[in-house]
């Protein structure tokens, strides 16, 4: 029983691990990467289908050189024209990140919730399993 409540607590808190993780690499970008403007060239896909395909270019600064990067998204969060901060990695611009500022918050706040969830799973299933023990023990 305690591998599962193990499994749970370690199933709930891998979320917010991804996303500490990815925290992690655009602040890594924002002190060594290069900030730049890019443009949303293209969106395809809609509102109902969920998932969209934006294509955003964004010069390599220094060299003429202009970067074109498909993305998968949800939802329809761009328009065609829409200017946006990104950072890159000098040595491999295709590397890119965008600036997300608070955006990060909110899946903290909903991987926190998931994690607490959990562990309230593992309470719940062990106050149950030993109730329906000492019931069956009679």
């Amino acid at each position: 029983m305690i591998l599962l409540y193990c499994l749970l607590i370690l199933l709930g808190f891998t979320p917010l691990i991804i996303v500490v993780i990815k925290i992690s690499n655009v602040q890594k970008l924002k002190r060594h990467g290069v900030k730049v403007e890019g443009i949303v060239r293209e969106v395809t896909g809609s509102v109902s289908s969920g998932l969209s395909t934006v294509i955003i270019e964004y010069p390599v600064v220094g060299t003429p050189h202009i970067v074109s990067k498909k993305l998968t998204v949800g939802g329809m969060p761009y328009s065609v024209g829409q200017r946006l901060i990104l950072y890159y990695d000098p040595v491999q611009p295709h590397e890119m990140r965008f600036d997300s500022g608070k955006g990060f918050i909110l899946l903290i706040v909903f991987t926190l919730l998931l994690a607490a969830l959990m562990i309230f799973l593992c309470f719940w299933i062990s106050d149950n399993v030993a109730n329906t023990s000492f019931t069956t023990m009679r």
